[in-house]
């Protein structure tokens, strides 16, 4: 929760310093950039972090660390070998984008620049999920909530300062998050040492498993590869570059209330490997769930009610083509944030090729939308289908789990969220009327105000026994010295 805070406090105001001294058309060109990045990660990462999650916590409550280290040698051999061969391919494709897109011909020599990022986000990513298999959420909190944001800010504006705008932007992103990878493997080194050798090895089943679990996972993370690059190069297609900045400001705000969701995810994950009953399961996902939408409500309506004046802090440009496309896409996380960690909660439990389906489906639904509504309406057009998709996914995972675990998704403990979000609603349109001449960064205290209103009035309400003991293990965590692998 301290790195959500952190993330939200200084995260948001940077990503609008950010779009200000860029510009809509730099921040466009930085999309398509950082589009390209992630998705030949995602081609070449072949599931390996989802295989670390899925498998370590199991080998630790066995104590079996010598198939944790082979596991871990493997994983990091492939994943470094693959880094490097889409290191190359994304070069080999420069002039490929040049020809597509002339505009884009100024800013061929930032290419290979920003190739640099792909190892390291790749490994990166797969460190994290190492470490939540190993259940150390404090140095993954630190280290990317933390130390590479703050390094992110430092270094974006002393570039700035220098002249160097979107160049420096690409180089304060490469050497930051460099710095976190290097932290996130000093704390897996620590935790291997820690680990007492037992003399044991992975046996051809158990790589067996590794394998077939990353070829689900990895079909996976495919299916997601083509979405994000189709709808933004279609984008530039029916309107132009400056219009991708617009919807990288747009799926940066979407993305501020699920930096709820993936801190819980965080948590809960390894726990669903771990418990062994039904009721266990649908108390860890009805909790999750609820403190899920309890803490990301607030924004969320913040974001729906003040949407034209939260655009307006970017700079010129973004209020007059994103004020719907921000609204219609805030709607569609609703839906994603109140479903809770479903689609996890049925990979962890096994349910992996039903999530491949739901995906497979989800992403045909969004590849179709976006050829279809991009070029006719636009940013609009991204939004509605951000709306079909994870409606469809969302349903269909809701089924699934309630079919295959016999999981239901509602909790009577949901009927509290009731009140305190329609008090904090119209908290925030009366101080939107109340301070409409204020200064725009004012809205911080609304948003403040209207948190902590939230909160209050579900507090009055008393805390749960489920509260308690979430309250009373964080206590006991952080009273300890020094965490334990279980």
């Amino acid at each position: 929760m301290a790195g959500n805070f952190f993330t939200l406090v200084v995260g948001f105001p940077f990503q609008i310093y950010i779009a200000r001294n860029l510009g809509s058309g730099d921040l466009g060109v930085f999309g398509l950039l950082d589009v390209g990045v992630q998705t030949l990660g995602a081609l070449f990462g072949l599931g390996l972090g989802h295989v670390a999650v899925r498998f370590i916590p199991e080998y630790v409550d066995r104590s079996q660390t010598g198939a944790i280290r082979d596991l871990l040698k493997r994983v990091y051999g492939i994943c470094l070998g693959m880094s490097l061969l889409a290191l190359i391919v994304i070069n080999l494709l420069v002039p490929i984008l040049v020809s597509w897109k002339p505009e884009i011909r100024d800013y061929q020599a930032l290419i290979p620049l920003m190739s640099i990022m792909i190892p390291v986000s790749m490994l990166a990513g797969i460190s994290q999920q190492v470490l939540r298999g190993f259940f150390d959420v404090r140095l993954i909190v630190i280290m990317s909530s933390f130390v590479q944001l703050i390094l992110k800010v430092v270094l974006s504006i002393i570039f700035f300062s220098i002249g160097m705008q979107l160049s420096g932007y690409i180089c304060a992103s490469i050497v930051s998050a460099a710095v976190c990878l290097l932290g996130l493997g000093i704390g897996i080194r620590k935790r291997l040492l820690h680990l007492k050798a037992d003399g044991s090895s992975s046996n051809a089943e158990m790589r067996s498993e590794w394998y077939q679990y990353g070829r689900v996972m990895y079909g996976n993370s495919l299916l997601g590869v083509a979405g994000p690059p189709l709808e933004r190069f279609l984008l530039v297609g029916a309107m132009n570059v400056s219009a991708v900045g617009v919807l990288v400001v747009i799926r940066q705000l979407q993305n501020l209330p699920q930096v709820f969701l993936q801190v819980i995810i965080t948590v809960v994950s390894p726990m669903f490997v771990s418990s062994k009953s039904r009721d266990d399961t649908a108390m860890l996902y009805h909790l999750a769930t609820d403190w899920i939408c309890r803490l990301a409500l607030p924004l969320l309506l913040f974001l729906l009610i003040r949407a034209s004046d939260i655009l307006e802090l970017y700079g010129d440009g973004f209020v007059e083509i994103g004020t719907v496309a921000l609204i219609v896409t805030i709607l569609a996380q609703c839906l994603s944030l109140f479903a809770g960690p479903i689609g996890n909660l049925l990979n962890m439990k096994g349910k992996h090729s039903k999530m491949l389906r739901i995906n497979f489906v989800s992403v045909l639904v969004a590849l179709t939308g976006c050829i279809v509504l991009v070029p006719v309406f636009g940013l609009i057009g991204v939004a509605l289908v951000t709306v079909l998709s994870i409606s469809i996914a969302k349903l269909y995972a809701v089924l699934v789990a309630h079919r295959e675990l016999s999981i239901s998704w509602w909790s009577s403990r949901f009927y509290r969220w009731l009140i305190p979000a329609a008090v904090t609603a119209v908290v925030f349109l009366l101080m939107q009327t109340a301070f409409e001449n204020a200064s725009r960064w004012w809205m911080a205290g609304e948003f403040i105000a209207g948190f902590a209103v939230f909160h209050i009035i579900y507090l009055l309400g008393g805390i749960n026994h489920e509260d308690r003991q979430v309250i009373a293990a964080i206590t006991d965590r952080f009273s300890s010295r020094r965490p334990s692998v279980h």
